[in-house]
């Protein structure tokens, strides 16, 4: 209660409304005219670390950390990016195996058609030959009678 906003409260509520409005990003990305590439500083001392001498060092903190929110952002999309790209790659496997899936259904389909087709003419001939017996019987019958 009462606490400060963190130093980079102001880079991140900027960074919120970015996506919004046209150059917001560029404007809390640091300064290329006024800095040397990182590591590039006098002794060791990082240039983004350096003090401009217009700059406080809260709006340098916070035009850090909104350099940082937005590589974060930046490494964030990337990641979702190949997350989505790894989703898509399997829901395309999982689609693959549900069309192989009913394909072997339809397979199996016509095979069991084919078996009941089967069974279905091995009965008829079952019945043929249960008939044709029937018959020989009676005719045997008749010739012992004679």
């Amino acid at each position: 209660p009462g606490a400060a906003p963190a130093p980079g409260a102001a880079a991140f509520v900027a960074l919120a409304g970015a996506r919004a409005a046209p150059g917001a990003a560029e404007a809390m990305a640091p300064r290329a005219s006024a800095e040397a590439p990182s590591g590039a500083g006098v002794g060791g001392q990082s240039r983004d670390l350096a003090l401009d001498g217009d700059e406080g060092i809260d709006e340098r903190i916070e035009r850090i950390n909104g350099s940082a929110l937005l590589s974060a952002m930046a490494m964030l999309e990337q990641d979702s990016g190949a997350l989505i790209a790894k989703y898509e790659r399997e829901r395309g496997r999982a689609a693959d195996a549900v069309t192989q899936g009913r394909e072997h259904e339809q397979r199996l389909v016509g095979e069991l058609q084919e078996c009941r087709d089967e069974i279905a003419r091995q009965e008829e001939a079952r019945k043929k030959a249960e008939e044709n017996i029937g018959k020989l019987r009676k005719n045997q019958e008749e010739m012992a009678k004679k």
